[in-house]
């Protein structure tokens, strides 16, 4: 995966293979929400926000990055996706004692996470 790019056609891949999916590695939130609704549930997710990075100025800890994550987040939580272990890697943008992470956490029934 690359700062600023995300591919359609993995989040067509995913939907397509829904139910029978079990893990997912190294997406970002961009191919998650494309691609995710309540067929998936996965044992394991890994999930990156690096495809919401800002291709002409590719800062990676930012207030625009952190609002765009938190925006995607929140959106991931109304697709009715579960999921047992979260794995994040991120930058900025996911505050695990803010609401929406939080909110995602408990919707999308995960048990663990790691950042």
């Amino acid at each position: 995966m690359y700062a600023g790019q995300h591919f359609p056609k993995l989040a067509k891949l995913i939907t397509a293979n829904a139910k029978t999916l079990r893990v997912i590695g190294k997406i970002g939130l961009t191919e998650a929400i494309e691609g995710f609704n309540e067929h998936i549930a996965l044992k394991r997710l890994s999930l990156i926000n690096f495809d919401l990075v800002d291709k002409e100025h590719s800062e990676l800890d930012n207030a625009d990055l952190a609002l765009t994550s938190r925006f995607y987040i929140r959106r991931l939580a109304g697709l009715g996706a579960c999921f047992d272990h979260l794995s994040y890697t991120c930058y900025t943008g996911f505050e695990i004692t803010r609401m929406p992470v939080l909110f995602m956490l408990r919707v999308c029934k995960a048990k663990k996470y790691d950042l």
